[in-house]
């Protein structure tokens, strides 16, 4: 029998993507119930709420890309946002098959309350973090976001030469 090789007690996960994973984890579980109790809405509620801010007239599919939620959660998350006054679908001027989707005014002000509260848990999380480093870092998290798109774009060619 051969001798197993050693391991060693702690395996350091040093990978960008599980440092951004567990950040994004840990500020999520913090901020979820602080949006939820001050303003009755989820995480994915505000993204979307966001988005449709910023973006009035989107389709249910731009939505869906821009906030990287999956069409059938989207879907739900539009219908809740909808029943609650927050969001508007309206069908399409130029072709009534298409649902454009827009903030209301109740929705536009519930962004601006949470855009508040989201400052403050930001500030928070960035403590301690000089303006020069906060720049670079953003600049390195527009290059990483613009390198996951390019590589979203080569992924099917990718997984076919992989066969």
């Amino acid at each position: 029998m051969s001798a197993r090789p050693s391991v060693p007690a702690i395996v350091p996960i040093d990978y960008v993507t599980f440092r951004l994973d567990v950040i994004s984890s840990a500020a999520k579980a913090d901020a979820s119930p602080v949006y939820e109790t001050a303003c009755g809405v989820s995480l994915r509620e505000l993204r979307c709420l966001r988005i449709a801010a910023f973006e009035p007239g989107l389709s249910q599919n731009r939505l869906a890309s821009l906030a990287f939620i999956e069409k059938t959660l989207i879907s739900k998350t539009i219908t809740s946002l909808v029943r609650r006054g927050l969001l508007k679908r309206d069908t399409d001027a130029a072709d009534a098959r298409r649902i454009r989707l827009a903030a209301t005014p109740a929705g536009l002000k519930m962004v601006r309350t949470c855009e508040q509260i989201g400052r403050t848990l930001e500030a928070e999380l960035m403590a301690g973090i000089t303006q020069k480093q906060r720049e670079i870092f953003d600049a390195c998290l527009d290059k990483m976001m613009s390198n996951v798109a390019d590589m979203l774009k080569k992924r099917p060619a990718r997984v076919a030469s992989a066969r």
